[in-house]
C-alpha cells in the first residue's frame, strides 16, 4: 500500500517538477537575450547607430566583416565565437552546458559541429541588412540604422534558432538551411510554451508565441505573405498588419543605409 501511494505521488509530482524545470530554462533562455540585447545597445551606441552585419553566408564562419559573432561577445566579456572553433582543440558551444550561445532547452541531434557547420541557437535578424547585399568585404555590406525603425517595440532584432541547423542560422536561400531569423520558422518551433524569446528594436527582451512572429505558418491570421503587395515591403503589407515585425519598414529592402 506505501509503496503504491509513493508511486501515485511521484506520478502526480514528477509532471510538476519538469514543468518547473522547463520554466528555468525559459528563464534562463530570457536572461541570455538580455545580455545580447545590451551587447547590441552598446555596440550601436560605438557605431553610429548602426547593426552588424548578420552574417549571411553558405560557407561556414567567415570573420573580418563585422559580423554580429565576432563584435558582440566582448562586450560581454565573452569569447568570439570565431575564436571559440579556431581554438586549439576547438571549443564550440555545445547543448546542455551553460552558454551566451545556446539556449538551456535545446536539444541537439546533428553532425559535430565545426567552423563550416557551427551550431548555435541565438541569431541576429537577416532582415537588419539589404537583403540584396553581396556578401564579402565591409565596404560591401549595407546595414540599417536603429533610429530608422517606424515601430521599435515590435520589431525582432535577435532571436532563438532551431535546435538544428543544417548549415547555420543566418542562410538564406539554401532549401536545406531554415530561414528562421527572417521570421519563416518552422510552424512546430516554440520550445518555450509554444513561444521563444526575442530581443525588440527598443532594446526589451520579450516571449512571444510562434503564431504572433512566424511568417511561414499555416493558417495563418495575419497577412505574412505580401506578394500582391510588392515583396519589397516584406511584412508591412496593406492588409492585416502582424503583431511583429522583422524589417525595420515598408519597402526597406529598397533603401540603402
Amino acid at each position: 500500500m506505501v509503496i503504491a501511494i509513493i508511486g501515485i505521488l511521484a506520478g502526480m509530482l514528477l509532471p510538476a517538477l519538469n514543468r518547473a524545470r522547463e520554466k528555468g530554462k525559459a528563464a534562463a533562455c530570457l536572461s541570455n537575450m538580455h545580455q545580447w540585447a545590451v551587447a547590441l545597445n552598446l555596440y550601436n551606441d560605438d557605431w553610429g547607430d548602426y547593426y552588424p552585419y548578420d552574417g549571411d553566408y553558405t560557407g561556414g564562419l567567415i570573420s573580418g566583416v563585422d559580423t554580429w559573432f565576432d563584435v558582440l561577445p566582448p562586450y560581454m566579456n565573452q569569447k568570439t565565437l570565431s575564436s571559440l572553433y579556431n581554438a586549439t582543440p576547438p571549443t564550440p558551444p555545445m547543448a546542455g552546458k551553460g552558454s551566451v550561445w545556446i539556449c538551456p532547452s535545446a536539444r541537439y541531434s546533428g553532425p559535430t559541429p565545426t567552423r563550416q557547420v557551427p551550431y548555435f541557437t541565438y541569431a541576429i535578424s537577416v532582415c537588419l541588412h539589404d537583403r540584396n547585399a553581396v556578401s564579402g568585404t565591409k565596404a560591401t555590406l549595407v546595414g540599417f540604422r536603429t533610429s530608422r525603425m517606424n515601430s521599435p517595440a515590435n520589431t525582432i532584432i535577435f532571436c532563438e534558432e532551431n535546435d538544428y541547423q543544417p548549415t547555420y542560422g543566418e542562410t538564406r536561400g539554401d532549401s536545406l538551411s531554415s530561414r528562421s531569423t527572417d521570421g519563416t520558422y518552422d510552424e512546430s518551433t516554440g520550445r518555450h510554451s509554444g513561444g521563444l524569446n526575442f530581443v525588440l528594436g527598443d532594446g526589451h527582451c520579450e516571449w512571444i508565441r510562434v503564431s504572433d512572429f512566424c511568417r511561414n505558418c499555416p493558417n495563418q491570421q495575419y497577412a505574412w505573405d505580401d506578394s500582391s503587395n510588392g515583396a519589397t515591403k516584406g511584412d508591412w503589407c496593406n492588409r492585416t498588419p502582424p503583431p511583429y515585425h522583422w524589417w525595420f519598414a515598408p519597402n526597406i529592402a529598397q533603401e540603402s543605409n
